[in-house]
């Protein structure tokens, strides 16, 4: 079973409304926690190593999710965590790479799923980056932070979300081989 984080959001969040029923699909039972973006980071990460250590099963965190779940891995070890629009950096500023050094000192088989034109992380920003090798990329074309294409690119936003669905089955099964 997935365990899936949202980017901080109390709500239901779109884009893993949109691709759960492309995990389910696949196979994947999905379990989404959702987290209090009001409430402190400290808390926020022991609330989401409780979820892990139930769940005991891959990760799925997004943005802000899959920062904390990272910071949980050190107390709660993740077999393994897809990572969708990660925060390398904040917005516009590329040079902070804070997520870059979190990504490194945590050792947990990771996916990155990220747009080309991501604002934390564009293929141009993370191109420069020297990656761990535990770290995989796959990138979505012209995708932003949600994998959304710009329209003039004539890329199908389905298709993206089914390619961002069968990148995390395939590694989610890699991982537990």
């Amino acid at each position: 079973m997935l365990a899936a984080f949202p980017a901080g959001s109390d709500g239901a969040d779109s884009l893993l409304q949109a691709l759960r029923p492309r995990w389910e699909a696949l196979g994947m039972a999905v379990a989404e926690h959702r987290l209090d973006p009001r409430a402190p980071e400290e808390e926020l990460v022991r609330e989401l190593a409780t979820a892990v250590e139930t769940s005991s099963g891959p990760v799925v965190g997004f943005s802000l999710g899959a920062r904390l779940a990272l910071q949980a891995a050190a107390s709660a070890p993740l077999p393994c965590l897809v990572a969708l629009g990660f925060p390398f950096h904040a917005r516009g500023e590329p040079r902070s790479r804070p997520g870059l050094d979190l990504l490194a000192s945590s050792g947990v088989p990771t996916l990155v799923i990220q747009g080309t034109r991501d604002a934390h992380g564009s293929r141009a920003d993370v191109a420069g980056y020297d990656l761990p090798d535990h770290v995989r990329l796959h990138w979505i074309d012209d995708g932003n932070h949600r994998f959304a294409p710009r329209q003039r690119s004539g890329l199908d936003p389905a298709a993206l979300l089914d390619d961002v669905a069968a990148a995390t089955h395939a590694f989610v099964g890699g991982a537990r081989a």
